[in-house]
């Protein structure tokens, strides 16, 4: 029921990842142990597919059954309007590929807020 700021008139576009595409990439670096003389290796894990923040919004405003009372604000200074993970080395080592996609993966989560804090969220 508060309004939300929607920086950037809702055009940035973020690397959104749903929580079991992050975890099959833990256990895919937990399960192929680094093969070289370097005993740790750093894998960036994500969605490598940005979407645009309305469409996001959209996506909980239909799980939601509502719209969101937006207050639409320009660009901050130093953000950025677009970013996204480079999951190639996690691909090349253990075979990455993240399955959720935002439509399939949000309205759990605003079904979860439901029942965690009650039909007001």
């Amino acid at each position: 029921g508060r309004p939300i700021e929607v920086f950037n008139h809702g055009k940035m576009r973020r690397d959104f990842t749903h929580v079991d595409d992050i975890v099959a990439g833990v256990i895919g670096a937990l399960d192929n142990p680094s093969q070289d003389a370097k005993p740790h290796r750093v894998f960036n894990l994500g969605n490598h597919t940005p979407v645009e923040l309305e469409h996001f919004i959209g996506i909980i405003e239909r799980a939601a059954g509502r719209p969101a009372q937006k207050v639409y604000r320009e660009l901050q200074p130093g953000d950025m309007v677009e970013t996204m993970a480079d999951t190639s080395r996690a691909k090349a080592a253990f075979g990455f590929e993240p399955h959720t996609p935002i439509e399939d993966g949000l309205p759990p989560v605003v079904q979860w807020c439901r029942d965690y804090f009650g039909n007001k969220a």
